[in-house]
């Protein structure tokens, strides 16, 4: 994800990075947590379903929609790979 993140809008990193959180910001609460929990926290994917009391199904659908909404926020569309 983080090569496909490189190629949005700026190829200056620190701008890059303003855009990502601004819209991670925009994100609402819940697909906000479990797109951070999925792609930076390190956290299996199990662990994060049982904090959540989430059946594994349910969580990969959360995290589908997270990443929607991620990359239409950012305006760009969302990488294959995701």
């Amino acid at each position: 994800m983080a090569q496909a993140l490189l190629n949005i809008h700026s190829p200056d990193r620190k701008v890059l990075a303003e855009e990502i959180v601004e819209a991670l910001g925009k994100l609402p609460g819940d697909l906000r947590e479990v797109f951070v929990l999925a792609h930076y926290s390190g956290v299996p994917l199990g662990e994060i379903a049982r904090r959540k009391g989430l059946e594994e199904g349910d969580l990969d659908l959360l995290i589908s929609r997270a990443n929607r909404a991620f990359f239409r926020t950012l305006g760009v569309s969302q990488p294959n790979f995701l």
